[in-house]
């Protein structure tokens, strides 16, 4: 799992067959290295600023 874990965080890409072995075969431990490489991740994006979005709408229509 390691190994998908780290393809993963240097390509930020997986197959959907690694994806799948990845989600169903995943131990606690590898969840853990997993989380820790993506609060790494996010900390080379965002270093450890906050951002927050906002959306203001100017009517209560909606299309959908």
């Amino acid at each position: 799992m390691r190994k998908l874990i780290d393809k993963l965080y240097r390509e930020a890409n997986l197959s959907e067959s690694e994806l799948l072995d990845l989600i169903t075969n995943i131990t606690p431990e590898d969840r853990e290295y997993l989380f820790e490489c993506a609060r790494n991740k996010a900390r080379e994006h965002y270093e450890n600023n906050v951002y927050l979005r906002g959306l203001i709408e100017i009517s209560s229509y909606c299309k959908n």
